[in-house]
């Protein structure tokens, strides 16, 4: 398909690099505390319905067992543990909803035709018996979530404007910048900062 403009019109699963988003949105709704050591034990092979059972595929037993360090080093290792816990934490419902604000799931409104939304599940459908498994696994990218590289962009665009979401443009137009929606996610920028630090 080399007619195909990926960058808006392609989604990709994103893996670790919603992370960073992942982090300022628990610090955000009060689910991790940016001092907090998330306690586990190594055991095994990573099973949803029993958060004591994690293990982490791109981190050696030395890393994961220094989860207690600081968030920086959490983002820094890309921890899968810490933001397993941080997913289950959310939940579904509030993960989709955060992932959402941050523009993930709907069409960007960058100006290009081709641009499509992506995938995210509905944060309003009743929770089911699949949840804690999705929201554990979007904690770290996998799951129910894909991405175009523009939305990509743009969330992390808005975590370097502290929190302010703005569509993006791709047109040199001033009154097409002014006119702009921006939208607060009031962000707490302790966090926000813990993601710069990384």
């Amino acid at each position: 398909m080399p007619y195909l403009n990926r960058i808006v019109a392609r989604p990709y699963q994103p893996g670790s690099t919603v992370k960073p988003i992942v982090l300022a949105s628990a610090v955000t709704a009060g689910k991790i505390s940016l001092g907090e050591r998330i306690v586990y034990r190594f055991s095994g092979p990573f099973q949803t319905r029993r958060p004591a059972m994690l293990d982490t595929s791109n981190s050696t037993k030395r890393t994961a067992t220094s989860v207690g360090c600081s968030v920086t080093k959490r983002l820094a290792h890309s921890c899968n543990i810490y933001f397993y816990t941080a997913g289950q934490r959310m939940g579904l419902q509030r993960l989709s909803q955060w992932y959402s604000d941050f523009g993930l799931g709907r069409i960007t409104r960058c100006g290009l035709p081709e641009d499509v939304t992506g995938d995210l599940p509905d944060p309003h459908k009743p929770a089911g018996e699949q949840d804690i498994a999705d929201a554990t696994y979007m904690g770290i990218g996998q799951g129910p979530i894909r991405w175009t590289p523009i939305q990509a962009a743009n969330a992390y665009a808005t975590l370097a404007r502290g929190g302010i979401w703005t569509p993006p443009t791709f047109i040199k137009d001033q009154d097409r910048l002014d006119s702009r929606e921006r939208v607060d996610l009031h962000l707490n920028q302790a966090g926000v900062r813990e993601r710069r630090r990384a």
